[in-house]
């Protein structure tokens, strides 16, 4: 499953970078870019992005999406929906690793009675 995502962001990040060439929008999908090839190639470092990183990837999301709405088509439709997922995908993966990181793991596990 995490192949197939895998290879679904990328192909989204390499397609979506194909769509907008002006050189002022780059930052953005500069941004966006990164932080998909980081969740491709290294998790650990993905799920320990700092909340400035994470924010800047979300600021850069919101900016990409702005542009894509100003578009008409078929196209812009679909990458649209893309960026939308990724950046779903990755807030719940961020907000994940916070509720798993309050998890009490030291907690005493009762033993089962021993039936015979």
């Amino acid at each position: 499953m995490k192949s197939l995502l895998t290879i679904a962001l990328f192909a989204t990040s390499t397609f979506l970078m194909s769509f907008d060439s002006n050189a002022t929008e780059r930052n953005p999908w500069s941004t966006f870019n990164e932080v998909v090839n980081t969740f491709n190639t290294a998790n650990g470092q993905f799920q320990n992005l700092s909340a400035d990183e994470q924010s800047q990837f979300l600021q850069a999301t919101e900016h990409i999406k702005s542009r894509l709405s100003h578009h008409n088509g078929e196209r812009a439709a679909e990458k649209l929906k893309q960026v939308n997922l990724t950046e779903n995908i990755f807030r719940f993966v961020w907000t994940s690793k916070e509720i798993s990181e309050d998890i009490d793991i030291n907690m005493e596990i009762p033993k089962a009675p021993v039936v015979q």
